[in-house]
């Protein structure tokens, strides 16, 4: 992940910019300064209980088991979106940080929470 960097005032230095980075999910296991000098490349780690990946499989059978299976292909089908239309027939894992997964959980009126409790439960699959 490329960060820009932010002035560490304590030992008058630079560091990467965190601030939109989710700590309590992620660790950070360290950094680089870009070529440009004015970004970072931060090296993460997931640390989260919740799964960061799930199987198509496993989240289709959830979205089956809580009767969403439909209305998500319907939406899919019907999306103007054709990056949507792509993930969701090929993609190979469903990530928790994604972007088409966080659209979908809007769609569905899914909060963060519903949306982590999910793949908390497609991951028993």
């Amino acid at each position: 992940m490329q960060l820009p960097q932010i002035f560490n005032s304590e030992n008058n230095s630079f560091k990467p910019n965190l601030s939109n980075i989710d700590l309590e999910k992620w660790s950070v296991k360290g950094y680089v300064l870009n070529e440009d000098g004015e970004s970072y490349t931060v090296d993460l780690e997931w640390i989260s209980p919740i799964p960061f990946s799930i199987t198509p499989a496993q989240g289709r059978i959830m979205l089956l088991q809580i009767g969403l299976l439909t209305k998500v292909k319907e939406a899919v089908e019907n999306s103007t979106n054709e990056a949507i239309k792509i993930f969701f027939e090929y993609a190979g894992s469903w990530d928790r940080d994604n972007i088409h997964i966080a659209t979908m959980a809007v769609l569905l009126d899914m909060t963060e929470e519903q949306t982590d409790q999910f793949f908390i439960e497609a991951k028993k699959i």
